[in-house]
């Protein structure tokens, strides 16, 4: 494959498709009509949806077959759906219930399918927006400047490029750039903040009176850093002296861990699900046997 293929096939695959399939009835009475057989194709979605219909493969299921559009091209899916009204339409007089059944199916894919062609059409512009934008506003063969890597997190640096320029930085990354123009002693601002977050033409956001005020402006152009997460706490350990015993009396249990509000038997006597047996915390003594023996095994791994 040479390259210009190759580029093809990566636009191709990176373009969203959606799939719809017409039921045989449907694709017999389509066939019957004038886009069909190309005599709509003064309408470039008309053609569009002929060439889309002709390329796609025919199937069969037993007896019957169907025909599958693949397509990233909305107004295939518009003209499709227009159509399928049609079909409807077509048997008012003489209505053929295997095309009308046929016809509702197809108007419904269509719509569905532009739906999710639009979504994914959607999701893939933002997908390229992100891979468009430059993480770092820093030229990467550059070294960056020593006092940038000491300083602490989060600080806002600003560093003398040359002549005008100047850059700025924050957590050894690049932000962007300010422009010294205050000895043409301008009223609207001597420093020029620019990012490549920025929208403007040029990417400027303005003007200012101070260098600080132009580093504070780029920084607020790129999202904060995200704060470090605590670590996450050591898990209380779990009081397993706790007991319960059911209201209509009886043996006393250990209490499920975690379960003080339903609480119910570590050994799990009773309904889990609270239905049959209630249970209350108690302070009285252990007395169910199965309870009694965990409570000396878990003191035996304890001790040793």
């Amino acid at each position: 494959m040479n390259t210009a293929e190759q580029n093809s096939a990566e636009i191709l695959a990176a373009t969203p498709t959606v799939t719809v399939t017409l039921p045989g009835s449907f694709c017999t009475w389509l066939d019957g009509t004038g886009l069909a057989q190309g005599q709509d194709d003064s309408d470039p979605e008309c053609k569009a949806l002929r060439l889309a219909y002709d390329a796609a493969p025919l199937r069969r299921n037993g007896k019957s077959y169907y025909v599958k559009i693949t397509t990233g091209d909305d107004a295939v899916l518009k003209v499709l759906a227009e159509y399928g009204g049609y079909c409807n339409d077509s048997n008012i007089d003489e209505p053929d219930a295997a095309e009308v059944r046929a016809a509702h199916i197809v108007e419904a894919r269509a719509i569905a399918a532009r739906k999710e062609l639009r979504a994914a059409q959607e999701a893939a512009r933002a997908q390229q927006a992100v891979e468009a934008e430059p993480a770092n506003a820093h030229d990467a063969d550059e070294p960056i400047p020593a006092e940038v890597l000491a300083a602490a997190p989060g600080t806002v640096i600003v560093t003398h490029d040359h002549g005008m320029k100047h850059d700025v930085w924050r957590d050894g990354g690049g932000l962007g750039a300010l422009f010294d123009e205050t000895p043409a002693n301008l009223a609207r601002g001597g420093w020029a903040a620019w990012s490549p977050k920025c929208s403007n033409k040029g990417g400027i956001i303005g003007f200012y009176a101070t260098k600080e005020e132009a580093a504070a402006a780029v920084a607020e152009a790129w999202p904060a850093p995200a704060a470090e997460e605590p670590a996450p706490a050591d898990p209380e350990p779990e009081e397993l002296d706790v007991h319960v015993v059911s209201y209509l009396g009886g043996k006393v249990h250990t209490l499920m861990p975690g379960q003080e509000e339903h609480p119910y038997p570590l050994c799990r006597g009773g309904g889990m699900n609270q239905q049959v047996t209630k249970f209350r915390i108690t302070s009285e003594p252990l007395s169910c046997s199965r309870c009694v023996e965990y409570a000396r095994r878990r003191a035996a791994r304890a001790s040793a």
